[in-house]
């Protein structure tokens, strides 16, 4: 198989956290909560169901 270079991002806490210490993303992802929130639980009513 051919390498492609992909590295996935770990999408943990301290990735949160450095995420959200950048200018401005806090109150962007704040203004998203209830989106993110609505997906989340879609999330883990379809992880039940398998």
């Amino acid at each position: 198989m051919a390498e492609t270079g992909y590295k996935p991002v770990p999408h943990d806490a301290a990735f949160r956290k450095a995420l959200l210490a950048k200018p401005g993303a806090q109150s962007a992802f704040d203004a998203l909560e209830e989106e993110y929130t609505a997906l989340h639980a879609m999330q883990t009513r379809a992880r039940q169901q398998d």
